[in-house]
């Protein structure tokens, strides 16, 4: 993926630049956000070091600050192996996580648009009921590519990548 971003063996340097403005504000933006509460408290005055702690761990700890700043380390990485010239799958590898990171917060941010979030709501939950069920499909596909690759019956290409495909071939 990383390949086709690339123009005559390099990224282009304006589109590098565009994507670290747009990754720098985010990072900005969240940052305002903790300066925010700090500063929330301290005019409220409730602000003591415990407090403050305590509210900086809160807010770390939220699913959606966790994912912001998963979000914004792996497009800092991509970035930098963008305008330093990395190459290899390692790079690529994570240039494709951070393109469905960024597809799948494109997704989320839709959710506020009135012809888009009514519709989204029922899928999300839908999904959150068969995340069970997966996990159970996940776990039995699992065990059998285990069991399959543990027997060693074909190793071409390489052994765990015939036992995967052997056993989704099968089933």
């Amino acid at each position: 993926l990383a390949r086709e971003v690339r123009w005559h063996g390099r990224a282009p340097a304006l589109a590098v630049a565009s994507l670290a403005a747009i990754v720098t504000k985010h990072a900005i933006e969240q940052i305002s956000q903790i300066v925010d509460e700090l500063l929330e408290d301290y005019s409220l005055k409730r602000w003591t070091c415990h407090k403050a702690m305590c509210r900086l761990f809160q807010h770390f700890c939220s699913k959606e600050t966790l994912f912001d700043w998963a979000f914004l380390a792996c497009s800092a990485d991509a970035l930098f192996g963008l305008a330093f010239d990395r190459h290899g799958l390692e790079q690529d590898v994570r240039m494709a996580v951070w393109f469905v990171l960024l597809w799948i917060r494109l997704l989320y941010s839709l959710r506020v648009l009135p012809w888009v979030g009514p519709r989204l709501l029922p899928i999300t939950c839908a999904i959150k009921g068969t995340l069970v069920f997966f996990l159970v499909v996940f776990c039995c596909s699992a065990a059998a590519v285990h069991a399959y690759y543990t027997i060693g019956l074909c190793s071409e290409p390489s052994p765990i990548y015939a036992a995967i495909v052997q056993i989704f071939r099968l089933g």
